[in-house]
């Protein structure tokens, strides 16, 4: 899905008007409320419904986006809020997501917004100082595959029983 009728906060009524209709018209729209940009926002890397990693992404100067591809530069965040981390982890569960990126930007009251989910998510050893994001990455997605293929067996297998009403 490509993105259309992104805007400044500054444009005009008018040119934001004629750019929703035009949004309610394509199909698959999402539109949301605007939450005011602060110059930064946060990337968590949500692995197997754990988070594994974050930075803050800060827009360049003048720039609102905070996409390193146009200037932001990252941060590491050592300790995400609680809040942060549930609803990143909140956002991963409901897209069914095993290895993902939420973007969150922070509201006005001090909470959490999500704006994005990246499933193809590109990470780099400045989301933690302290543990290797990679390792601890593959390390939960194997424990997660083990986990699906145990489940999927049980259901597939057919139970054997035994004479005393025990499962082989």
């Amino acid at each position: 899905m490509r993105s259309i009728g992104v805007t400044t906060p500054g444009r005009s009524t008018d040119a934001r008007a004629r750019e929703a209709r035009t949004l309610v018209r394509a199909p698959r729209a999402l539109v949301q409320r605007l939450v005011p940009p602060k110059g930064y926002d946060l990337r968590l890397v949500v692995a197997a419904d754990r988070v594994v990693g974050a930075v803050h992404r800060i827009a360049a100067a003048g720039e609102w986006r905070t996409n390193v591809n146009l200037g932001a530069v990252r941060r590491t965040v050592e300790n995400p809020s609680p809040e942060a981390c549930a609803t990143a982890v909140a956002a991963a569960r409901a897209a069914g997501a095993a290895l993902v990126g939420v973007d969150l930007l922070p509201t006005p009251d001090g909470g959490w917004v999500v704006i994005e989910l990246n499933g193809a998510v590109e990470f780099t050893s400045e989301y933690s100082d302290r543990v290797d994001v990679f390792a601890e990455s593959a390390q939960l997605l194997e424990g997660e595959i083990a986990e699906r293929c145990i489940a999927a067996r049980s259901v597939m297998e057919p139970r054997r029983w035994t004479r005393d009403g025990s499962i082989l």
